[in-house]
């Protein structure tokens, strides 16, 4: 004679409990994977930063993560970390800024813009156990300004003038 927990339906747990735990499990599943989403770098959005030269400068990572408690937000110079590129400390990241419960700053700040900045790539990136987003930066000079008035000076220099009358 069968034991009466090998028979459908009898036993410990039963058809009808194991349905519900099994339909309880997919259930936190599903709501767990809609509300968690890979990280993003949500500004700067652009790869490359209009930076004045021998200025101080600071540049902001503004990243969201899913997970408030469990992510890292850090910044690399030509891969490599800030703090080993720039022993001499002109260049440091400030400590991690958390702005809302999904939102993260982190800074760059430069003591000082010097020529070799504008040849190193920086990245921003932010970490967590959904994955992972990397935004590269590369400073630029700032364009000259150039105003008429200036222009107007060249384009008149050593010519005769006309006064108005």
């Amino acid at each position: 004679m069968p034991s009466k927990l090998s028979q459908p339906g009898q036993g410990i747990l039963g058809a009808p409990p194991l349905f519900y735990l099994l339909l309880t499990h997919c259930c936190f599943v599903t709501y767990g994977r809609a509300v968690i989403r890979a990280p993003e770098i949500i500004f700067p959005k652009d790869c490359t930063t209009f930076t004045p030269r021998g200025s101080d400068w600071i540049i902001t990572c503004v990243s969201r993560s899913s997970w408030p408690n469990f992510h890292v937000v850090y910044w690399l110079a030509d891969n490599n970390f800030i703090e080993d590129l720039f022993p001499d400390g002109r260049v440091w990241e400030e400590p991690e800024r958390q702005m809302s419960n999904q939102t993260i700053e982190k800074s760059l700040v430069f003591s000082s813009v010097e020529e070799t900045d504008f040849s190193v790539q920086f990245c921003c990136i932010i970490q967590d156990p959904s994955g992972v987003e990397i935004r590269n930066i590369t400073l630029q000079r700032d364009p000259p300004i150039v105003s008429a008035e200036a222009t107007s000076r060249e384009e008149t220099s050593g010519a005769p003038m006309e006064l108005p009358q």
